[in-house]
C-alpha cells in the first residue's frame, strides 16, 4: 500500500511540474511579457502593411520572394498600389467566387513579367464579372472603385495585398481598382535589336528587327495570329505573333478563302502597312522545329 501511495505522490508531483506548477512567478511574468511583445509586434507589422506603398514595376521586382510569402504567411501582406494595363489570360483560371486576369507594365504586352490580379467575381465595384464557358474579349469586364466598366488593354492603377513574387510573375489580391492615364512609352529608347549573336539571351525581353510581315499559306487564328518575318538579316527563322483585331498593331481577321488582298496588318497609328516596317515585342525563344523564337507583337512601325 505504501509503495502505491509513493507512486501515487510522485505521479502527482509531476504533472503538477509539467504543468508549471514548479515554475516560479519571474518565469511565468517573463514569459507572459514576451507573449504580449510579439502579439504587439505582430498587430504593428499588419498595421504597417496595411499602409498601401506606390510602387513601379522595377521596385516590384526587385522585392525579396521569401520576404513577400514570409508575410503572407503571418498575415502581414503587403499592401501595394501599381498602374498598368489588364490583360485576359489565354486560359481562365477561377476557384470558388475568385477570378484572374493579368496585368502588365505595356499596353498590348502578352509575354514577359506580368501581375496575376484576384478578384471577387460580380457586377459591383472592385470585382471582375465572371465569364461564360466560350468568352471573348468584349465578355472581359472589371469594375471599378466607381463602378465604371474597364476591358482589354484598360490602364488601370490597381491597389492590393501583394501575395507572392518570383521571376515570372506576381500576385495581388485586390481592395481597388481605379482608371489610369496611358502612360508614354519610348519604344526606340527601351528595345534592343535583336541578332543571331544575342538572341539567346533575349528571352522575354523587348526587342526589336525590321522586317515584313506575311500570312502563311496555313494559318491557326485565335486572340492572335503567327505570321511570317521576312528579310530580318537573321540566319534562324524568328515568326511574330500579332493580335487579331482593327485597331492600331494588329491584324483584321480573315475570311473564308481569303487572298493576299484581304490582309490587313495596321501599324501604331491604325493605318494598314505594307512592306518592310520597324516591330517591337516581347521575345521567347522556341524549341520545336527549326523556328528560333516568336516576337509577340506590341507596336509596328516607328
Amino acid at each position: 500500500m505504501k509503495i502505491k501511495l509513493y507512486s501515487a505522490i510522485a505521479i502527482a508531483t509531476m504533472v503538477l511540474s509539467s504543468c508549471g506548477g514548479g515554475q516560479s512567478d519571474a518565469d511565468s511574468a517573463k514569459q507572459l511579457e514576451q507573449l504580449k511583445k510579439d502579439s504587439t509586434e505582430k498587430a504593428n507589422k499588419k498595421a504597417q502593411a496595411s499602409v498601401p506603398v506606390e510602387m513601379t514595376w522595377e521596385d516590384l521586382q526587385k522585392l525579396d520572394p521569401k520576404e513577400v510569402d514570409d508575410a503572407s504567411f503571418d498575415n502581414a501582406r503587403k499592401t501595394i498600389i501599381i498602374e498598368g494595363y489588364l490583360s485576359m489570360p489565354s486560359m481562365l483560371y477561377t476557384s470558388g467566387n475568385s477570378i484572374r486576369c493579368h496585368m502588365y507594365p505595356r499596353n498590348g504586352q502578352t509575354k514577359g513579367f506580368y501581375v496575376n490580379l484576384e478578384f471577387q467575381q460580380g457586377k459591383t465595384a472592385n470585382h471582375m464579372e465572371s465569364m461564360p464557358s466560350k468568352y471573348t474579349l468584349d465578355d472581359f469586364k472589371v469594375h471599378t472603385a466607381s463602378n465604371e466598366v474597364v476591358g482589354q488593354g484598360s490602364p488601370v492603377k490597381i491597389t492590393g495585398e501583394l501575395s507572392r513574387i518570383d521571376d515570372e510573375y506576381a500576385t495581388i489580391y485586390i481592395t481597388k481598382v481605379e482608371k489610369a492615364e496611358p502612360a508614354p512609352f519610348d519604344y526606340a529608347a527601351a528595345a534592343t535589336q535583336l541578332t543571331d549573336a544575342n538572341m539567346g539571351d533575349m528571352e522575354n525581353k523587348l526587342v526589336y528587327v525590321d522586317a515584313a510581315l506575311e500570312v502563311p499559306m496555313f494559318v491557326y487564328i485565335e486572340e492572335d495570329m503567327t505570321l511570317n518575318l521576312l528579310n530580318t538579316g537573321l540566319k534562324g527563322e524568328v515568326r511574330a505573333n500579332v493580335m487579331v483585331g482593327d485597331g492600331p498593331n494588329q491584324i483584321s481577321n480573315l475570311p473564308k478563302g481569303w487572298s493576299p488582298g484581304d490582309v490587313k496588318i495596321h501599324d501604331n497609328t491604325g493605318k494598314v502597312t505594307k512592306g518592310k516596317t520597324r516591330i517591337y515585342g516581347t521575345f521567347v525563344k522556341s524549341t520545336i522545329g527549326d523556328t528560333k523564337g516568336y516576337i509577340h507583337v506590341e507596336r509596328i512601325g516607328k
